[in-house]
């Protein structure tokens, strides 16, 4: 795997983790989420986090897991997070105006829910398989 696509899929997982340490506090998770965004954009220009490098060669299994944990945030923020902003966008406007407004984006988001707790479970599983398959030779 390239190493800015790694050090990418681990900066999303290090945000995983902590999003999950904060998910309570709300103005924090929204803070953590655009410090993530920031930081994220500054990876695409800069290329590298010295950083995330030395946590991807000094700890090269925990790095696995964080990359596993990155590829589930990704694909949570494209398929979840972006009609999530749509919907409410929309229903918003509707209750402003008095109306009523129908969508099937709530179902689409509680079925997304259950591919998202499998592509947990897959991604864990894929984590330990590549752990374990590189210790072994």
């Amino acid at each position: 795997m390239k190493s800015f696509l790694q050090q990418i899929l681990m900066f999303g997982g290090v945000y995983f983790i902590t999003s999950l340490l904060v998910s309570f506090f709300e103005t924090l998770s929204m803070v953590l989420f655009f410090l993530f965004i920031v930081l994220l954009i500054a990876l695409c220009i800069k290329k590298k986090f010295v950083f995330i490098e030395k946590l991807q060669t000094k700890f090269p299994k925990t790095s696995n897991y964080l990359v596993a944990f990155g590829m589930v945030e990704y694909i949570n923020l494209i398929f979840a997070f972006v009609p999530g902003i749509i919907y409410g966008y929309k229903s918003a406007n509707a209750m402003y105006n008095n109306e009523e407004y129908a969508s099937n984006i709530p179902l689409y988001l509680e079925y997304f829910s259950f591919v998202h707790l499998g592509l947990l479970f897959c991604a864990l599983l894929w984590a330990t398989y590549k752990s374990v398959k590189k210790t072994n030779n």
